[in-house]
């Protein structure tokens, strides 16, 4: 950190990896691990103002990542085979994300199937069991109670809060996963199916670096910067905030943590004073 200019929180966090590695291992049951801790908080932290201003970089608009979707877009018209299906599945992971802002686990893991074990499934709307329904979708019930609808579940093990999460698919997917699950999916696997939604150039599940690399390789090409599932989450959280300034709350369920104040601790910094200054501005304005 002092000689190489390393980042104080990323050494905390492989520091604290180590620490729960070590003291958790059998073999060494009989060493003390107790300094760890001191050491930990001892180590110095950024500026918040540096923190704001290195994830800055890391960034781009939401509405630039229309860019990477219409020139995938495009490629794809002009390709075919397996090449065609690869840059239309690049393209539909980069609308999810930007859409479902999810974590990289579940995107990599979403399986496809019948609701009773699948996490995308076209089906019903489940009896007793509470499920948020846009306007669309109850203009549809209307003149067909028995409609179905494409829907995700993810039950409590699947999530890192340990939550169930359960929603209708917003309208603007739609098209694209159907288009993608008839026409260029069925040509990504091999020999077998894995029932993922998502699958690499050799047709199995991605790992957490491949799809890693899939997403900061499409958005460096066309928005020049390397933009992660993690860091997607981060996107659609600052263009939801700079559109409603306080809904802390439906951001918190957007992107399912546990509670709102998780969301408030890392995206609480951006509501700041010049917010409020600009909140008293409107409100005496219209006195």
């Amino acid at each position: 950190i002092n000689n190489r200019g390393l980042l104080a929180y990323s050494q905390r966090s492989h520091l604290g990896a180590l620490y729960a590695a070590v003291r958790t291992f059998p073999q060494l049951s009989g060493h003390q691990f107790d300094w760890f801790p001191s050491l930990l908080a001892a180590m110095p932290d950024e500026d918040e103002s540096q923190k704001i201003e290195r994830k800055a970089r890391k960034t781009v608009l939401y509405d630039e990542l229309d860019k990477v979707v219409g020139k995938l877009a495009e490629l794809a018209a002009k390709a075919s085979g397996v090449r065609k299906a690869v840059l239309c599945r690049d393209r539909m992971l980069v609308q999810w994300l930007r859409t479902l802002p999810w974590r990289q686990r579940n995107i990599r893991e979403c399986r496809l199937g019948s609701p009773s074990d699948a996490n995308v499934f076209k089906a019903e709307l489940p009896r007793l069991v509470h499920v948020a329904t846009p306007t669309w979708v109850k203009e549809r019930l209307r003149l067909n109670p028995g409609e179905t609808f494409w829907q995700f579940h993810f039950r409590p093990h699947e999530t890192k809060t340990g939550s169930a999460v359960r929603r209708i698919l917003p309208r603007r997917l739609i098209p694209l996963l159907e288009e993608y699950l008839a026409n260029y999916r069925p040509q990504l696997f091999r020999d077998s199916d894995s029932g993922t939604l998502f699958l690499n150039d050799k047709g199995t599940p991605f790992s957490p670096s491949q799809i890693r690399q899939v997403t900061s390789a499409v958005t460096l090409r066309y928005c020049a910067r390397r933009v992660t599932p993690h860091i997607f989450r981060d996107i659609f959280a600052y263009k939801w905030l700079d559109e409603h300034p306080e809904d802390y709350l439906t951001l918190s369920k957007i992107l399912w943590h546990r509670n709102i104040q998780t969301a408030l601790r890392i995206y609480g910094r951006n509501y700041d004073e010049s917010n409020g200054a600009a909140r008293i501005d409107e409100w005496l304005s219209g006195k």
